[in-house]
């Protein structure tokens, strides 16, 4: 006997089943599908029920879908759905070229060879998505050379993450748009923990420090003009990248910028630049998000850098080529070695800035715009404390709570004298 005061119901669409929560506290989902009464085990925790009922409307559903004259491998509809609806939202402008080419480098690596790959659509189960996504490791990198510098490891949850993200629009894809499966399984997939990065924030001291690195080399002290140049170049494309980051720009973002991108007292930021593992460097025509391409405001310091020169890639190579991400995590890991910076990232600039703006009171919604996201991921990302701000803010309290007691007694001493 069910107790209907304690029981959830939640109606929902595609043979979701309706959601019950019995007594002793497991849980159940049942629902029609195709004139049938579908009851599923009772389980402790909701995962394995909904996984429990979903198992058992399959059962029903698979005879039908695989009388289906469309139903395919997994890795057989990717390439239909890459070489077919997505190749259309390229021409349509709302897929990037470089996005594509990410899809389906991602998928070409990761799926063709694996067993999820081989596996028809309607067979596929949240723990095959699991176990697909527990064996993605890292490519191992070789220089020009043919020397190994960087060996096969274990992917980062992150990039799990965002890969299972990537599958599972292909999956949606085949259940709204193609008809050809009724449950996305990636919907119900444990995706791996998500662990928050942590990244180094300077204090206004600790940047004005750091701009120092850029003249680690001097001009004057070498022989030949040839090397004078180099350093002076060197030397440019350090102060660069500093004020750069410390204006929010990311490392594809410096990378994608030419001085024709420059506009007044702001740079029009347009494109990135990216290697993708084992497909070169792509160029990013449009960015991830319509947030990221947005005009951004510029110091002194840097218009007057990026007034020197008028055409090509700021951070230019030698050859006048544009930089690729990974030289320039590269400089910059050369600049702070040895420093008390030692140990920083590139993108430790970009959430420097972040804190610096709102430290300097700009409001939210601003800085949430200067920093090209929503307020609510700017805030979730980007904002910082720790144990020195945290001292700051009650210092900040206590003086404000002193300052309104001066005015108290100063409006009391003044009422006594009249």
């Amino acid at each position: 006997m069910l107790n209907h005061q304690n029981s959830q119901r939640k109606r929902q669409p595609d043979y979701e089943g309706t959601l019950e929560t019995l007594p002793s506290g497991k849980h159940r989902y049942i629902g029609q599908v195709m004139g049938q009464q579908v009851r599923g085990s009772a389980k402790r925790t909701l995962r394995d029920a909904k996984v429990d009922y979903k198992s058992k409307v399959q059962a029903i559903l698979a005879p039908t879908q695989a009388e289906s004259a469309i139903v395919q491998r997994v890795h057989e509809y990717i390439d239909l759905i890459l070489n077919g609806a997505y190749k259309k939202r390229i021409s349509q402008g709302t897929l990037a070229p470089s996005t594509w080419q990410l899809y389906e480098q991602v998928l070409r690596l990761n799926i063709a060879s694996s067993s999820l790959g081989r596996k028809a659509l309607h067979e596929v189960t949240p723990g095959d998505i699991e176990s697909w996504a527990g064996q993605l490791t890292t490519i191992e990198r070789r220089n020009r050379r043919g020397v190994l510098v960087s060996p096969s490891g274990p992917m980062a949850n992150s990039t799990k993450r965002r890969y299972i993200g990537m599958l599972g629009g292909f999956f949606e894809h085949a259940r709204v748009k193609d008809k050809v499966i009724l449950v996305n399984p990636v919907n119900d997939c444990e995706k791996p923990e998500f662990v928050e990065a942590e990244y180094r924030i300077l204090s206004a001291a600790e940047c004005e420090e750091i701009m120092l690195l850029s003249d680690k080399e001097n001009p004057n002290q070498a022989s030949h003009e040839a090397e004078k140049d180099r350093r002076r170049r060197s030397n440019r494309r350090r102060r660069l990248i500093l004020l750069l980051g410390l204006h929010g720009f990311g490392p594809a973002e410096m990378c994608g910028l030419r001085y024709e991108d420059v506009d007044g007292d702001g740079i029009d930021l347009k494109r990135q630049r990216q290697r993708l593992r084992n497909l070169g460097v792509l160029e990013r025509d449009r960015l991830k998000t319509k947030d990221r391409k947005a005009w951004v405001a510029i110091d002194e310091d840097l218009k007057t850098m990026l007034s020197e020169q008028k055409v090509g890639y700021v951070l230019e190579t030698s050859r006048g080529g544009a930089t690729e991400p990974s030289n320039l995590r590269r400089t910059f890991t050369g600049m702070v070695t040895g420093t008390k910076f030692e140990g920083m990232k590139p993108y430790d600039l970009r959430h420097t800035f972040a804190m610096r703006l709102l430290e300097a009171g700009v409001d939210v919604k601003t800085a949430a715009e200067m920093m090209r996201h929503s307020v609510e991921v700017f805030l979730r990302r980007y904002v910082r404390s720790d144990r020195s701000r945290k001292v700051d803010a009650i210092k900040k309290l206590r003086a404000d709570r002193d300052a309104r007691m001066d005015v108290r007694k100063d409006q009391e001493n003044g009422n006594d004298q009249i």
